[in-house]
This record gives C-alpha cells, sequence and structure tokens, in this order.
C-alpha cells in the first residue's frame, strides 16, 4: 500500500512538475521577447533534449508533425535548402528556418498537451506587456529617462534600463496585448470587474503600442482593428468606443510628437523611399530567378551590389545606409525563396485561416488567436520578416496555438499518445 501511495504520489509530481517546466519555460521566452533577445539561445539545449526524450519515449506520435501548417512550414524549408544549393550558399542561412518550425512545434504541444491553455498564454503575455508599459511609464515620466528607447541593457553611466532591440518590436508586441485585452473583455463583459480591468489595460497599452511603435506597425494595429470590428458581431459599438478613448488619450498627451513619421507625410518619408527601393529591386531579383529565387539570406548580400550596378535603371535608388532588408514578407519570399517558397509560406498562413473559419464556433480563443495572425501577416507587409527572427518566434508560436487547437486530432492529443504525462 504504501509503495502503490509513493508511485501515485510520484506520478502526480512528475505531472507537476512537468507543467511547471513548461510554465516556467514559457515566461523566460516571454521573457526573451520582450526584455532581451540576446539570451534565448539557452533554452535550445533544454527544447532539443525534450523533444528527444519525447521522441525516444514514444509520447509523440509522428502525426503529430502532419497537420497541414507543419507540412507547409517543412515544404519551405527544403526549398529553402534547394534553393541555397542550386545557389551555393552557405549552409548557416538555413538556420534560421528554426525559427519558423520551433515555435509553431512548442505552441502546439502546449495546446495539445494540455500543458498550458492558450488562455493562459494570452493572460500571461498581457501580464508582460503591461508590466513593460509601466516600467516605461515610471522610468520616463518619474526618472525622466527614455527607457524603452534605447538598444541596450545597460547604459554607458552603468544604469540598467529596460529596453526592446527595435521600435516596431514594441508596436508588435504591445498590439498583441491590446487584441488578447479586447477578447478577455468581450467575453467577460464590460461591466464585470474583470471586464473594467480588460478595458482599462486595452486603452493605455494602446498609447504606447502608438508611442513606441514606427508607424508602419501602428497603420497595421489599426487595420487590425477595423479587422475586429468587421468579424466581431458583439459589441461593436464598444470596440469603436474604445478606439475613440485610446486616441483621445493619444492626442491629450501629446504622443503624436514622438512618432517617427506624420500620418500625413507617410508614403513620402524616407522610410517609405527606402522600402521602394527594397520592393523594386526585389521584384526584380526574383523575376530573374522566378522558381527557387536567390537563395535564403541572400537579399542582404545582393541589393546593393545590384543597385550599384542598375542604378540607371532603376525607378527608386535612396538607399538606406543602415539596413537592406526587404521590410515585405512576400516579396522577400519571392526574391530568395521564388514561387515554390512564397506558395509554401503564404500556404502555412492559409491553412491556419482555414482551419479558423471551419472550426471558430469550437473555441472561443480562436477567435482573438486568428485575429492575431491577421494582424501579424499586415505587419508583416512593411516589416522585416525572414530575418527578423524574434518577430519570428512570438508569430509561429501564436500559429501553434492556433494548430493545437485546429489539427489536434480525434481523441489523440494532437498526435501525442494517451499515456502522455503531461495529458490533462
Amino acid at each position: 500500500m504504501h509503495i502503490k501511495q509513493g508511485l501515485s504520489f510520484s506520478q502526480s509530481l512528475a505531472k507537476k512538475l512537468g507543467v511547471a517546466w513548461w510554465y516556467g519555460l514559457m515566461a523566460f521566452h516571454l521573457y526573451n521577447l520582450f526584455f532581451n533577445s540576446a539570451r534565448t539561445s539557452i533554452v535550445y539545449p533544454l527544447l532539443l533534449a525534450s523533444a528527444c526524450w519525447l521522441i525516444w519515449r514514444r509520447k509523440i506520435h509522428a502525426r503529430f508533425f502532419l497537420d497541414p501548417v507543419g507540412g507547409a512550414l517543412v515544404i519551405f524549408l527544403g526549398v529553402g535548402i534547394l534553393s541555397n544549393v542550386a545557389n551555393d550558399r552557405p549552409a548557416t542561412d538555413l538556420m534560421q528556418a528554426v525559427w519558423f518550425l520551433y515555435p509553431y512545434y512548442w505552441g502546439k504541444y502546449l495546446v495539445s498537451s494540455n500543458a498550458m491553455r492558450p488562455e493562459a498564454f494570452c493572460r500571461m503575455f498581457i501580464a508582460f506587456a503591461t508590466i513593460f508599459a509601466m516600467a516605461f511609464i515610471f522610468g520616463h515620466y518619474a526618472l525622466g529617462l527614455d527607457s524603452l528607447a534605447g538598444k541596450d541593457f545597460i547604459r554607458s553611466d552603468g544604469r540598467f534600463v529596460f529596453t526592446f532591440k527595435y521600435p516596431v518590436r514594441v508596436g508588435l508586441y504591445l498590439g498583441t496585448a491590446v487584441l488578447f485585452c479586447l477578447h478577455f473583455l468581450m467575453e467577460r463583459g464590460l461591466m464585470s470587474r474583470e471586464g473594467w480591468l480588460w478595458a482599462v489595460d486595452a486603452v493605455c497599452l494602446f498609447p504606447f503600442c502608438i508611442l513606441k511603435s514606427q508607424d508602419r506597425t501602428t497603420f497595421a494595429l489599426l487595420g487590425a482593428w477595423v479587422t475586429a470590428l468587421l468579424v466581431s458581431y458583439r459589441k461593436v459599438r464598444l470596440l469603436i468606443v474604445l478606439g475613440f478613448v485610446g486616441a483621445a488619450l493619444v492626442l491629450s498627451l501629446g504622443l503624436t510628437d514622438r512618432m517617427l513619421v506624420r500620418p500625413a507625410d507617410f508614403w513620402s518619408s524616407p522610410a517609405m523611399l527606402y522600402r521602394y527601393s527594397f520592393w523594386e529591386v526585389s521584384l526584380r531579383l526574383f523575376c530573374e530567378q522566378p522558381l527557387l529565387g536567390h537563395g535564403y539570406g541572400s537579399f542582404s548580400d545582393l541589393y546593393r551590389p545590384y543597385v550599384d550596378e542598375h542604378r540607371e535603371t532603376l525607378l527608386f535608388t535612396d538607399i538606406d545606409p543602415d539596413e537592406t532588408a526587404t521590410h515585405n514578407m512576400n516579396l522577400s519570399l519571392l526574391a530568395q525563396t521564388g514561387l515554390l517558397g512564397f506558395l509554401a509560406m503564404n500556404a502555412a498562413f492559409f491553412f491556419t485561416i482555414w482551419g479558423f473559419w471551419r472550426y471558430r464556433s469550437r473555441d472561443p480563443i480562436l477567435w482573438v488567436l486568428m485575429l492575431t495572425v491577421a494582424y501579424y501577416y499586415m505587419a508583416m507587409q512593411m516589416n522585416v520578416f525572414l530575418h527578423s527572427h524574434h518577430s519570428n518566434k512570438l508569430v509561429f508560436l501564436v500559429m501553434g496555438l492556433v494548430g493545437g487547437r485546429l489539427f489536434s486530432g480525434t481523441g489523440n492529443g494532437g498526435g501525442l499518445k494517451q499515456d502522455d504525462p503531461n495529458l490533462a
């Protein structure tokens, strides 16, 4: 009897430790997303060891990896390999494709094994975003530090600051938190205590999303807001009111003076002129090798030499002195991986959207997750995608949460064996 009790206690403890491990790993992952992407590589050996253990113990079926979205990502990786081999590109460039696969399957496993529900992820994400916004308020208004605009954890004077590496990340993450807040608000209702909390949080995060983002991401957030109005058949007036309150808060605090580009000058701003040049060169590179492109990771090496060689025939010749990224997901795919890579990556987004429309009545959380994926897709049409791994982690992690709900199989835990100790 004592032996059975000991075994039962050991199994219960192992299950709790497994769940705590995944929650801790998620918290560490969000910490790296928000504050310091340079330390993310620490978790790779742990993730690899966990994956090898699950496969060795036969806790994961092969069908876990064979859903439509994951299959499209694997095909994209194969196209990238063929493209790099055909163009004699270094194999090290292909390592960036891990940023597509590992967060997707990680998010899918978390949901399929019931180690973390999407609701828990959304709440944790909102908590991190709120901490970030509060750090800005305290640092900027109380201490007089522009603590979120820097590029280093430690300033030259030795003081510790919270920071994002790139301004665009702020808009992407805080915009995601706003959408998550709207979901919980509509689920709980405005008159409840939690409803007021989500409403205040959404309205407060929205100005900081605009303040600390580039205008291109801000426009993408506004596009996602409009999408929310179109696909939501309830509480439309509440969303409109919150939008006006957030806009009024932006104007009242004078935050528009801190924006990088005035909306009226947006399309003729230097940032957009640089993008016109990137996009024109991308289209020309695609026309040269339309099937497989010039190789995964090749655009940064080909852009400046191409402009110097064809300057007389190019329509846009303004060159960004600091960057050589395409700043458009689809054009980047066409130039570097050709038509095959373009179709494979867009198929991943397409199957996610298709699954949402097919199973949208199954789970309310799918609404906000799908809206977030649509927001990412819009934002990536004007920002770095292929080589912006800190953004890709979040995009495909959320897609994995969707995939864990949509493509989880019938009674098999999404390709997980029934005796998996992490199954609830």
